[in-house]
């Protein structure tokens, strides 16, 4: 039987999405294909691109967005939030919250630091991707638990 995650109207079979060719075009920036550089399960590189807008809206809370820049001092980290919001989807329990924060951090991380060639503006990214993870580790529970505990 296919491993079905359900939440509110979207449903999402992970073997099917397995079974998908690559979609390159989502996950590219400026002229990087991310999927070498960023660590997401594979079925978050298989998402269709429907599946990608329905799951993934970067950084900041669903519907709210607009409150967190996807920008770290002019980087642009919304790939880094959107498989944080991929691993919010398909986690199920506090170990699966806690793992998403910490790869959240570190493709921040990985990021920074293949983008950053200036000490001081890398040490600024850094401080700032310090922030966001503090941000989604202490505030990201409701966003996390959401639509799992319907009877």
């Amino acid at each position: 039987m296919a491993k079905e995650i359900k939440i509110d109207i979207f449903k999402l079979d992970l073997e099917e999405v397995g079974k998908r060719s690559d979609n390159p075009q989502i996950f590219m920036y400026k002229g990087l294909d991310l999927r070498n550089i960023l660590y997401a399960p594979t079925e978050y590189w298989k998402l269709n691109l429907k599946e990608h807008k329905e799951i993934c809206n970067k950084a900041g809370p669903k519907g709210y967005g607009w409150l967190v820049p996807n920008t770290i001092w002019g980087l642009n980290i919304g790939e880094c939030a959107n498989i944080h919001d991929f691993l919010f989807y398909v986690g199920k329990t506090i170990e699966d919250k806690d793992a998403a924060d910490r790869i959240f951090l570190n493709n921040m991380l990985r990021l920074i630091n293949l983008k950053t060639k200036w000490g001081f503006v890398k040490y600024l990214r850094i401080q700032r991707a310090s922030k966001y993870y503090a941000a989604v580790c202490i505030k990201g529970g409701p966003a996390f638990w959401k639509g799992k505990n319907q009877i």
